[in-house]
């Protein structure tokens, strides 16, 4: 599922969410106001290096990023259901 980024208009805290493109959050989790939240536009960066990079070598570098993110976001996901069931 692809990651959305937030920001709330009344407490101004900016969150990210995974969810599919035709859902859409509207309430504030870290104040409580409801249809608060507004979508921020995703920025896509490319680095240009000095030495040319093969396009696989950026592939499997993103792909390695995104393993320790999803694995960041396991531990949070296992840590939170570990806590809830207690």
């Amino acid at each position: 599922m692809p990651k959305y980024f937030y920001k709330c208009k009344e407490c101004d805290v900016e969150m990210y969410f995974f969810h599919s493109m035709s859902e859409k959050k509207e309430n504030c989790e870290k104040c409580g106001r409801e249809q608060c939240l507004e979508k921020i536009p995703s920025q896509f960066t490319t680095n240009h290096n000095s030495q040319e990079e093969k396009t696989g070598d950026i592939v499997k570098r993103n792909i390695k990023e995104l393993k320790v993110d999803l694995e960041e976001q396991k531990e949070s996901l296992s840590n939170e259901f570990y806590n809830a069931n207690k």
